[in-house]
């Protein structure tokens, strides 16, 4: 299974389950034609934010990296989690919605 289809089952998956309220990051890079190259970040965007990023019902943060079985966190992803874990947000890589399920009830 893609990235982006385990991306949507945890999405439909959360935001039934009632625990709050969850999204997908839309922070990706530009590509521009006419350079042949991706465009920078601007000065405030940072990298390695998590694809999934939602809220509980108590307001706690969460920040969900999705990957598949075999994906691999890239050096920008695991500081970010690191850095909400830091924080005290709920942050971690989930491969399925159990996954997604299990970090955010441990992490309430």
């Amino acid at each position: 299974m893609l990235e982006k289809e385990i991306e949507k089952c945890i999405l439909l998956d959360l935001n039934k389950s009632g625990l709050g309220f969850f999204w997908k990051n839309a922070s990706v890079g530009t590509y521009d034609a006419k350079k042949g190259s991706f465009r920078r970040p601007g000065a405030f965007q940072i990298r390695g934010v998590s694809d999934i990023i939602g809220v509980t019902r108590d307001g706690k943060a969460v920040f969900l990296e999705v990957k598949t079985k075999t994906g691999r966190l890239s050096k920008y992803q695991a500081n970010f989690i690191e850095k909400m874990q830091y924080w005290g947000a709920i942050a971690g890589v989930v491969r399925s919605s159990a996954d997604a399920f299990e970090l955010i009830k441990n992490g309430i």
